[in-house]
């Protein structure tokens, strides 16, 4: 079965003396304002429609701040029948790049960014899923007959190809799961819940050391975001590989 992107995210962790009017704008990222937007304490976030899905800004203090892509509030409630996604990953990824560049733009120091993703397998039965987990890992047999419940996750760091002597984290966990979708009529408050189906979920966090101290060159970042993102599919194809 193929893979369906259910979001995309990219992470930006800034130096501590950066200031909020340095850390991205959603009027820079999509040039309209947002649908939503709400602050609390250090939190603050704003979210609205981009391309065939939903995109939201959030920021922590002048800490980090996220970019998420997501489905559209019409996939969640009106193709319940099915996972909701912002389709294949090979399609998501090109309306995401354009509004990822421009977050790595912004003029705050960057010390480490994360890439992250979430994709899905559909599968017919929960044994279909753990016969295709263990396919799809390639790297590690496994008999998983009669199991439950099993996850398997790992990290094979490598050195980067855009930034000499960066590491990159290239975090992985597959996971046979089991899918049910609840919607709520808005108008009558009834909610109903979808037949469960069942499926594989690889979930990918591809960041740079956390060790480091000094900020990533700007002249860099859209590389090295290149980098991160094009090792994402590599992971999905050929499973466990250092």
């Amino acid at each position: 079965m193929p893979w369906i992107a259910q979001h995309l995210r990219l992470t930006a962790f800034y130096e501590p003396d950066a200031s909020r009017e340095e850390l991205p704008k959603w009027a820079s990222l999509t040039g309209s304002d947002p649908e939503n937007e709400a602050r609390s304490g250090n939190l603050a976030q704003a979210d609205g429609s981009y391309a065939s899905g939903r995109l939201a800004l959030g920021t922590v203090a002048t800490e980090r701040a996220d970019l998420l892509y997501g489905p559209a509030i019409a996939t969640l409630q009106q193709e319940a029948d099915y996972p909701p996604s912002i389709g294949s990953f090979d399609t998501a990824i090109q309306p995401f790049n354009t509004v990822a560049r421009r977050f790595l733009q912004s003029p705050a120091k960057v010390l480490r960014i994360a890439f992250g993703v979430s994709l899905l397998s559909p599968t017919s039965d929960r044994d279909a899923s753990y016969a295709e987990v263990v396919r799809l890992i390639r790297t590690v047999a496994f008999d998983l007959s009669g199991a439950r419940d099993f996850t398997y996750q790992i990290n094979r760091p490598r050195r980067s190809l855009t930034v000499e002597g960066l590491e990159i984290n290239r975090l992985a966990k597959w996971a046979a799961v089991r899918i049910s979708v609840m919607t709520t009529d808005v108008v009558n408050g009834v909610s109903t819940r979808t037949p469960e189906s069942h499926g594989v979920r690889l979930e990918l966090d591809i960041n740079t050391d956390a060790n480091r101290t000094d900020p990533l060159s700007h002249d860099h970042l859209s590389s090295l975001f290149d980098e991160l993102t094009g090792l994402a599919p590599e992971i999905r194809d050929h499973g466990d590989i250092p």
